[in-house]
């Protein structure tokens, strides 16, 4: 049976706001990330470079992973980043006419 405290109903109600919030600043930023995937796309096109660097996704992997500040646990930081970067990737696949330039 559900707790009908009214203090906790509040406490959970103002945590859960807080993530809203939260969610809302992460779907910012990737929405930032994104516009630089783009022009990373278009710098790699013009050069008739591949879309996917190894190099760089493992070093960036290797960052988060030494700095996680977080309570998750590095494997599943590892999954957040590595699901980014694959939207990225995923991005910069897209046919060159889908973008704006």
């Amino acid at each position: 049976m559900p707790n009908s405290n009214p203090r906790f109903e509040s406490a959970l109600q103002q945590a859960r706001q807080s993530i809203d919030l939260i969610d809302d600043k992460i779907i910012a930023l990737l929405t930032e990330r994104s516009a630089c995937v783009a022009s990373i796309a278009a710098i790699k096109r013009q050069n008739h470079l591949a879309a996917y660097d190894a190099n760089r996704e493992n070093r960036i992997i290797e960052r988060i992973s030494k700095v996680n500040p977080t309570y998750y646990q590095g494997s599943d930081l590892e999954k957040i980043f590595r699901s980014i970067l694959r939207a990225g990737l995923n991005q910069q696949l897209i046919p060159a006419s889908k973008f704006k330039d």
